[in-house]
């Protein structure tokens, strides 16, 4: 009598942890929705593609100030994944620089460390292009991955309100930059 009792008293457990975990399951996965969604205004969705929300991130500056990308809210956004041993990104680099100056765009330079030869690398290539906007240090290729960057140089344009307007796989001209800036105006 006594085993039935322990054998009814550890399926009575069995099940309770199973309606336990089942309901753990659902509220962990309703949380991680709502992670993916931000509200500003209504419901949009964090994504890739055009018209999504830009994943947020924070990386730190050659200077190892960190730096968020919400931080930028309010401001259109040049998101630029490079390289220095990039030969494409290279070329792109004094475009940028004068793009930069001529408009006062906020430009996001995310540089992929983690496949650099080393940080002096960058720092010395980024001192030589006189460059003035942040250049991001992705040390473990951590956002890289984040906006699925497979081929660089990679550009996404965001707009105020930090919602992807263009992307763009390859190097840009300034005229290129110049007509996406006037498009997020």
């Amino acid at each position: 009598m006594m085993k039935k009792w322990i054998i009814a008293a550890v399926l009575a457990g069995l099940a309770f942890w199973a309606v336990f975990n089942a309901i753990e399951t659902k509220n962990k996965r309703a949380a991680e929705a709502e992670a993916r969604s931000t509200t500003t205004g209504s419901q949009q969705e964090i994504g890739l593609k055009q018209g999504n929300l830009a994943p947020d991130f924070e990386l730190e500056t050659l200077d190892g100030k960190p730096v968020k990308l919400s931080d930028y809210r309010g401001k259109p956004v040049m998101l630029n994944f490079w390289a220095t041993w990039c030969p494409e990104c290279r070329e792109e680099l004094p475009a940028m620089k004068e793009f930069h100056e001529d408009s006062g765009m906020e430009i996001l330079a995310v540089n992929l460390t983690k496949s650099e030869v080393s940080e002096e690398n960058v720092r010395a290539v980024t001192k030589d292009e006189a460059l003035a906007f942040p250049i991001l240090m992705d040390r473990e290729l951590e956002v890289a991955k984040t906006y699925g960057v497979s081929a660089i140089p990679s550009t996404y344009f965001l707009d105020k309100e930090g919602q992807i307007h263009y992307k763009k796989l390859g190097g840009l001209t300034h005229k290129e930059m110049q007509a996406q800036y006037d498009a997020l105006k």
